[in-house]
C-alpha cells in the first residue's frame, strides 16, 4: 500500500523511499520465546551530512504514522 520493496531482514523487512533519494528500511522481529517483539527504522549514515537531526527525527515520525496508518486500514 505504502509502495515499500520486501528486504531480507528480520522477520519482515520493507524499504521505503521517504523522500527523494533518502531510502529508509522497517524491519520487524516478531516476539518469540527468548526475545520480545522489535522494530527497527535504518537511514543510510549519509542523511546526517544533508539533513538536521530534527529534520530526521520529523521524517521518522512520519513514516511511523504512514506505517501505523497502513497496518490498521481496513
Amino acid at each position: 500500500m505504502l509502495g515499500g520493496t520486501a528486504l531480507a531482514y528480520g522477520d519482515a523487512a520493507y524499504s521505503f523511499t521517504a523522500l527523494p533519494r533518502v531510502p529508509a528500511g522497517c524491519l520487524l522481529w516478531v516476539r518469540d520465546e527468548e526475545f520480545p517483539a522489535r522494530a527497527g527504522l535504518l537511514f543510510d549514515r549519509s542523511l546526517a551530512r544533508h539533513l538536521p537531526l530534527d529534520v530526521v527525527l520529523a521524517l521518522a515520525h512520519c513514516l511511523v504514522l504512514r506505517l501505523l496508518e497502513g497496518a490498521f486500514a481496513p
